[in-house]
């Protein structure tokens, strides 16, 4: 993640992708609608891994915001997704 501006991930979607994701999540303490600061984000074709400090949980589980409370689209914006070009 080469983004210089914070983000944060609001625990939002406790029910969204696989039980081992929603096992993860409780069991590390995420409480819904507590928002975290991300350290990195990890996009694939086919999956995107979060990462709060050093543990990563599904991108499903999360809305991104910036600092200022501000919707932030992580898979349109190019300093996540790698599969779009920096124009």
């Amino acid at each position: 993640m080469n983004n210089t501006k914070p983000l944060y991930a609001r625990y939002f979607h406790p029910d969204a992708g696989y039980l081992h994701d929603h096992k993860q999540a409780s069991k590390d303490g995420l409480v819904v609608g507590k928002r975290y600061l991300v350290s990195n984000i990890i996009m694939s074709q086919t999956y995107t891994s979060v990462y709060l400090g050093d543990k990563s949980y599904n991108s499903v589980l999360f809305e991104f915001e910036d600092e200022d409370g501000s919707p932030h689209n992580i898979y349109r914006d190019p300093e996540y997704n790698p599969y779009i070009s920096k124009r």
